[in-house]
């Protein structure tokens, strides 16, 4: 140890917390000289304040112009700047990016700063408005304001971790092809922040501007932003979700970034979680700390063993949960209260155009529900898979608006003003874990153990439902009340016959020219399949024909014996219970009439058009194709190749028939046949001027075949 007289200069600049914005942190930035010392424990004490500083990142704006105190002679003064100047230069490339980064991420919390401070001057004078619609456009504004804020507080987060995984920049002997990842990782994150930044945050949003009318007239209102008067939420699913594992990769770089740093304990909880299974680790924190969302779990009595008190979630817990979270905007796209009334006014005045005969109406007519604040639900039977690949049954409920698709977004970035025009947005955008709610689920072994247990927890699911419909639930305040009608289960056919009961389904269909016992049907909405005596078809299910006969039995009988759980207390179309079931498309068509058509379709192609001598080199060729449309198209084929077990092709016997289990490779395959279509006389390697011709005889046999149909 020694003793020394310290010359110390201290420099404090504060910045607000990022999660707290009440809170102000300061940073010291620091340098001590010690003249009575020799020259090596001068150098030591450099050095050791040097590795100190990159330790505790103690570098700020002060550090380049604080100098030794201590007297040198000029020749030593020239050395000492010529090292400086050595190693001014030799700072890398690679550390002058990420210095450069850090300004920029750090600009945003500048102007975060600024909008909050502009928040508190607008909030304010938003007392002295009186009240009326010039108030609510002010709070629309200061609405509009915050999410500004909040874009560039999630932006400048993305960033920061984007720093910290390219903290490896500042080694000096990283190889050059890595520099460049790492360089264009960065180059490409700032691109993303600009975009965002740009697309989010106004031009009417101008700091000086919005600050001087605050100030000029206190009693001004501001305009409200595009934002504020959109009956939709615009804010991107990006940026108000994340994957548990990139919450595991975003708390293992902030940790790693900087060891020592005064991290929480739920923070370096999550930075040790399995990346391999991200979901479960990163919930277990997010309970543990208070971080999810607090539903109560129930349980009721379905039968013995682990059936004594199975666990499942009301729904109406959910409903009650977001009330007082204002987030109604998960159920029905707007968390706005007097938007939702617009919106549900007019889905309910076409609903009625479409089901006028719904037992809905007499209630409303009744003063029972208000449908201004009646949200419509859907529930859901699905088929999943464990992580052992066992299968499970699903139930869960969504609601039936939301915040519209990818694609409608585009081209309709703002809802019309008038409601009339708006064309009801579907529930597609946003994380599943915030848009479709659990119920319940059970294993298919359970199910086969103990029949009847799945009803039974569908009963207690129509019981919540039936609640729902007619009390409603109110908000603690009592200010609020939300009604929810159940208006229909949609399926695959298979779940839907479990739920349902149904005695008539597609499992009835003939399976031979003549059997002992009469079809009874092979649809749960009409008599489409029904047989007489000796196996006369009543009505064919084959006719496609608009005056086929089974069209004119819609609704004639119900399909059950008994009533389904679900339909207990629910209000349906009078007359016509049965389409309270309605078929899931995508389902129906990605896994069922597209996996039949594509196989019948492609096989006829490769066929008649592939000029390969074999079989397994015409799937080659198919497969050759396929990859390379996809890598065109810029899609993700899913299929590590196509061959005869792809499409059920054993043998020209075997009928033809998609064979994946993902529904994107239907959608793949329909494109990439229209494709095929649609270059079939251009191709070459195989496609030659004999197939050519062989294809225009075909379009004119085909064409004469449909003709002859009546096509």
């Amino acid at each position: 140890m020694f003793r020394a007289k310290q010359h110390v200069l201290l420099c404090y600049h504060g910045r607000k917390d990022r999660y707290n914005k009440k809170i102000l942190k300061y940073y010291v930035t620091y340098n001590e000289d010690d003249s009575d010392n020799d020259q090596q424990i001068d150098t030591e004490k450099h050095e050791e304040q040097e590795m100190g500083k990159k330790k505790l990142d103690l570098s700020g704006p002060t550090s380049g112009v604080l100098e030794k105190v201590a007297p040198v002679s000029d020749s030593d003064q020239e050395s000492s700047d010529e090292e400086k100047e050595k190693k001014a230069n030799e700072l890398t490339q690679g550390q002058q990016e990420l210095t450069n980064f850090k300004k920029f991420s750090d600009s945003l919390l500048s102007k975060s700063a600024k909008l909050h401070k502009l928040l508190a001057e607008l909030e304010e004078y938003i007392p002295d408005i009186p009240d009326g619609a010039d108030k609510k456009k002010a709070n629309r504004t200061v609405k509009a304001l915050e999410d500004v804020v909040g874009v560039l507080e999630d932006e400048n987060e993305k960033m920061e971790k984007c720093r910290a995984e390219c903290a490896q920049l500042t080694n000096k002997s990283l190889p050059e092809e890595e520099f460049k990842r790492l360089a264009g990782k960065l180059d490409g994150q700032m691109q993303k922040t600009t975009v965002t930044t740009n697309a989010h945050v106004p031009q009417s949003v101008s700091i000086l501007d919005l600050q001087s009318k605050v100030q000029e007239k206190p009693g001004a209102v501001l305009e409200p932003l595009p934002a504020c008067s959109d009956t939709h939420s615009t804010k991107p699913p990006e940026l108000e979700s994340a994957a548990c594992k990139h919450v595991v990769e975003t708390a293992s770089a902030a940790v790693a970034e900087d060891p020592e740093g005064g991290h929480t304990p739920a923070l370096r909880e999550l930075s040790s979680v399995s990346l391999t299974d991200a979901e479960t680790g990163v919930h277990r924190v997010f309970r543990k700390y208070g971080l999810a969302a607090d539903l109560p779990l129930k349980r009721a009595v379905i039968g013995p063993g682990p059936l004594a008190a199975f666990p499942y979630l009301k729904f109406s817990d959910c409903v009650r949960y977001l009330i007082e979270r204002k987030q109604l905007g998960q159920l029905c796209g707007t968390n706005d209260i007097e938007q939702m009334n617009v919106l549900l006014s007019e889905f309910w005045r076409r609903y009625k155009l479409v089901e006028p005969e719904h037992e809905l109406w007499a209630l409303a007519a009744a003063n029972q529900v208000d449908l201004k604040f009646c949200l419509p639900i859907y529930s859901h039977t699905d088929e999943g898979r464990t992580l052992k690949k066992k299968p499970f049954w699903i139930l869960s409920c969504h609601g039936a608006l939301g915040a519209g698709t990818a694609k409608n977004i585009r081209s309709v970035p703002i809802s019309p003003m008038n409601i009339r025009e708006d064309g009801m947005r579907l529930n597609f955008l946003g994380n599943t874990w915030g848009t479709q709610f659990l119920v319940s689920v059970m294993t298919r072994q359970l199910q086969n153990e103990h029949p009847a247990s799945m009803q039974k927890i569908v009963a207690e699911f129509a019981k919540d439902m039936q609640m729902l419909i007619s009390k409603g639930v109110t908000s603690k305040d009592g200010n609020l009340k939300i009604w929810c009608v159940h208006l229909a289960n949609k399926g695959n056919l298979p779940a839907l016959i479990r739920l349902g009961h149904f005695e008539r389904n597609y499992a009835r269909c003939p399976k031979a020219p003549s059997s002992k016992t009469e079809c009874i049907g092979i649809c749960h909405l009409c008599q489409a399949g029904v047989e007489g005596p000796g196996n006369t078809a009543l009505h064919p299910w084959e006719d496609f024909r608009e005056g086929a006969s089974w069209r004119d039995t819609l609704y004639q009988e119900v399909p059950w014996e008994t009533e389904p759980e679900v339909l207990m207390g629910v209000p349906t179309v009078r007359g016509a219970a049965e389409s309270f079931f309605v078929v899931d498309v995508w389902h129906t068509f990605h896994y069922g009439i597209a996996r039949n058509y594509v196989g019948s379709a492609m096989i006829h192609l490769i066929t008649h058009f592939f000029d390969d001598r074999s079989w397994p080199a015409k799937f080659a060729h198919l497969s050759r194709e396929y990859f390379s449309f996809c890598q065109r198209q810029r899609l993700t084929p899913y299929l590590n190749e196509i061959n005869e077990y792809t499409f059920n092709y054993e043998s020209e016997k075997a009928f033809p028939l998609g064979h994946w289990s993902k529904g994107a490779v239907s959608t793949n395959m329909m494109l990439f046949l229209e494709d095929l279509l649609q270059r079939i006389p251009k191709c070459a390697n195989g496609f030659g001027t004999h197939w050519q011709k062989q294809y225009k005889c075909k379009k004119i046999m085909w064409a004469g075949r449909a003709e002859s149909h009546g096509g």
